[in-house]
């Protein structure tokens, strides 16, 4: 697990360095020694697009952009190793992020989700809302003030029904 109390923060860096931004895979790739699990860098001056999160190891994780418009995503391959994501990133401007269930904004928004129900849950800040993907494939949009494990399971108990 990682620590949700140190915030994440962008990397200053210069893009005049980058001649193809996309070969770079670690965070050691572009010769910087201050960072942070979760600590954010543009390789690019466009949007959040290519937008990287640094992940385990240094590991260059891609801005999912699950908006596709270029804003910044923050994916769970990032999120699984902290036990509260939104603090981690409360001074950083996202889109969604992707929450595991025992998150500590997911027990305090929702309540607890059994991790048997296998689903996925992301918050978007900006319309205020979670998402929640279930395994069957079906997602459904709930909003952040009027959500809880049972609505989201009835939910999908409904959408087995014929």
């Amino acid at each position: 697990m990682e620590d949700s109390q140190i915030q994440a923060k962008f990397i200053d860096f210069y893009y005049n360095k980058i001649i193809n931004y996309k070969q770079y895979n670690n965070i050691k790739d572009l010769d910087i020694q201050n960072y942070n699990f979760g600590d954010l860098i543009s390789l690019y001056y466009y949007r959040g697009a290519p937008t990287h999160i640094i992940g385990k190891e240094g590991k260059l994780i891609k801005n999912p952009d699950y908006s596709q418009m270029g804003y910044l995503s923050i994916p769970f391959e990032i999120t699984k190793y902290l036990d509260n994501a939104t603090y981690k990133f409360k001074n950083i401007y996202y889109n969604d992020i992707d929450l595991r269930l025992n998150d500590k904004y997911v027990i305090n928004k929702i309540g607890i989700i059994p991790e048997i129900w296998n689903y996925k849950i992301i918050y978007s800040p900006v319309l205020e809302s979670f998402f929640v993907k279930y395994p069957n494939g079906l997602e459904n949009t709930f909003d952040v003030n009027n959500i809880s494990p049972s609505i989201i399971n009835d939910y999908y108990k409904s959408s087995l029904e014929s």
